[in-house]
């Protein structure tokens, strides 16, 4: 198994979500992990803020 398979098994894939914004995107990635993975929405939508704001 590949190194992205591994990150994105099939139940982290979400398609055709509509979002308006990047920060909807976030929020729904959120929820994604916190149902999937009981992690806080809170802390995946703000650690992903972060990341952007680092800039590439």
């Amino acid at each position: 198994m590949n190194r992205l398979a591994k990150l994105l098994p099939p139940g982290n894939i979400t398609l055709d979500v509509s979002v308006t914004s990047k920060k909807r995107v976030f929020e729904q990635a959120g929820l994604l992990f916190e149902n999937n993975h009981g992690v806080a929405r809170a802390i995946v939508t703000d650690n992903l803020f972060a990341r952007e704001s680092l800039g590439s």
